[in-house]
């Protein structure tokens, strides 16, 4: 469904350039996409109520088990009958499934975007800023994507692809600040990905599981920044 809407997460405005980019719950930027088309003239009503479903469930699963998750309160919440969700939907995982990918690509069209000479350190610390902050605005759906990671076929393998693509990226990026040696690119992947996997269980025992390390959000994104650098370049980061 993303592809539907995407371009309006995207759209900026002259007056407020910032207000598209940046942290945010996704159900409140549901409502506010939802706001957008309403005010558009010849938005198909099938459009908004679809969108309107899809903002009761994920809703409900800010605060609810997945498991916990019924069609019954996503269609009173949204205020359809059961026959209007089957229209989209077979069943709650189908539902939950489709949020969780519109979820991901709100993530990634929303990330600020940096100037072009900034360096590495900087970059990582800006990442882990937006990702923490992302975590503990949506730890509801953040502990749902989790629970479908484990137990829907195929939702795996989405955020596998989704990890080993970020995990390319970063080896590239360390890679223009101190070229690897040779016959070290698989290693290099190997340990993003296990950076990739730290940064999750971390956050998600900080944000779901509500575990008090005693340290601000700035604080955690910092030495998240540190430990991938201290990883991959065997130093800190020139401060």
């Amino acid at each position: 469904m993303i592809s539907a809407w995407s371009s309006l997460i995207r759209e900026t405005s002259p007056e407020a350039p910032a207000q598209r980019v940046g942290p945010f719950a996704f159900p409140i930027l549901l409502r506010e996409v939802l706001q957008r088309l309403e005010g558009q003239t010849g938005t198909p009503r099938t459009r908004l109520t679809r969108i309107r479903l899809e903002i009761a469930a994920s809703e409900l699963l800010q605060d609810l088990d997945f498991h916990a998750l019924r069609i019954t309160d996503i269609c009173t919440r949204a205020d359809c009958g059961h026959g209007t969700f089957y229209r989209y939907w077979t069943d709650r995982e189908n539902v939950a499934r489709e949020i969780m990918m519109d979820f991901m690509e709100a993530i990634r069209l929303r990330r600020p975007p940096l100037p072009a000479r900034t360096r590495l350190y900087d970059r990582l610390l800006a990442g882990h800023r937006y990702y923490v902050e992302m975590f503990r605005r949506n730890a509801g759906l953040m502990r749902c994507m989790n629970q479908l990671s484990i137990e829907l076929p195929g939702f795996n393998d989405i955020g596998a692809q989704a990890n080993l693509r970020l995990a390319h990226r970063v080896v590239s990026a360390f890679a223009r600040e101190v070229p690897p040696e040779p016959d070290t690119e698989r290693h290099r992947l190997a340990m993003a990905l296990n950076c990739i996997a730290m940064v999750d269980g971390v956050l998600r025992n900080c944000f779901v599981h509500n575990a008090d390390v005693g340290l601000t959000d700035e604080e955690l994104a910092e030495q998240l920044s540190r430990i991938w650098y201290r990883s991959f370049l065997a130093r800190d980061p020139d401060m």
